[in-house]
C-alpha cells in the first residue's frame, strides 16, 4: 500500500529529538502513481551548507494556530527555535550530503511528550519542505495539520510556481513550502523576522485529549531543552 512505512536510516540524535533518511522508493508504486523511479525525484547526494540549512530552518514559520480567545488573524510563529536550529542544521547537512536519489530528511522533535516532525528534500535547485505532525501526542492517530500553513521569510525566497510531483498526491493535506537554494545562498545571516512572534515562553498548564495541529496554548517556542552536544 502506499501508506506502508518506508524503510528508515538513522542520520543522528540527541535531547532535542534525531534526524533519518526515510526511503521513498515505494511510494507510487500503482497504476495511478506510475513506477517507483519516477514518483520520488531528489538530487541527492548534496552539498549543501551549514548556513544554507540554518537560514532554511530559521526561516520557516506556521500559521493558522487554533488559539481559543485569539483574534482570527493569521499570526506567524517560528516553527523551530534557535536552539532547535542549532540542533538540526548539522544533522541535516549530513543527511542531506548521504541521501540516495530516493531519499529524504525527516526530522523529529520532542517537547514535553508532543512530536513535529517534517521532511525535506533538495529537487534540482529547491528545497521543498513539509509538516506532518505539529506537537502531536504521541500514538495520536490524526497527526496531519490540515489547518496550518508553512511559510517561508524573506518571501522573495519562496518558489511560487513549484509545481508538485505526482507522489505528492498520496500527501495532500500535509502543509509544505519550497524555497531557491539560489536565493538561500544569496541570503545574510539568519535574522529575527520582526513580523514572527516571539511570545514569552509559558509555563504550560496540564492539557487533556489530543492536542495535534490545534495547538491550545499555540507553540510560539518549545519549552527549554539542553542542546545536544
Amino acid at each position: 500500500a502506499c501508506s506502508a512505512m518506508s524503510p528508515l536510516t538513522p542520520v543522528g540524535e540527541g535531547p532535542l529529538g534525531r534526524v533519518e533518511l526515510e526511503r521513498l522508493a515505494s511510494r507510487g508504486t500503482t497504476a495511478r502513481y506510475g513506477n517507483p523511479q519516477s514518483a520520488f525525484q531528489a538530487s541527492h547526494p548534496a552539498t549543501v551548507t551549514a548556513s544554507v540549512v540554518s537560514r532554511l530552518l530559521s526561516g520557516l514559520s506556521v500559521s493558522g494556530l487554533d488559539r481559543p480567545g485569539a483574534a482570527q488573524r493569521q499570526e506567524r510563529y517560528p516553527l523551530f527555535t534557535q536552539e532547535e536550529t542549532e540542533f538540526l542544521t548539522p544533522l541535516v547537512v549530513r543527511a542531506l550530503s548521504q541521501a540516495g536519489p530516493d531519499q529524504r530528511v525527516r526530522f523529529t522533535l520532542q517537547d514535553d511528550g508532543l512530536i513535529t516532525q517534517g521532511t525535506l528534500y533538495l529537487h534540482k535547485t529547491t528545497l521543498r519542505v513539509s509538516l506532518s505532525h505539529y506537537r502531536a501526542s504521541q500514538g495520536q492517530s490524526d497527526t496531519r495539520p490540515a489547518a496550518l500553513t508553512l511559510s517561508f521569510t524573506p518571501s522573495e525566497a519562496l518558489v511560487r510556481d513549484d509545481v508538485p510531483q505526482s507522489w505528492m498526491i498520496i500527501e495532500p493535506e500535509q502543509p509544505r513550502v519550497a524555497v531557491s537554494l539560489d536565493a538561500l545562498n544569496q541570503l545574510p545571516a539568519a535574522v529575527p523576522d520582526a513580523e514572527l512572534l516571539h511570545e514569552p515562553r509559558l509555563a504550560r498548564q496540564g492539557r487533556t485529549g489530543p492536542i495535534d495541529h490545534h495547538c491550545h496554548g499555540a507553540r510560539p517556542h518549545m519549552a527549554a531543552l539542553s542542546e545536544a552536544t
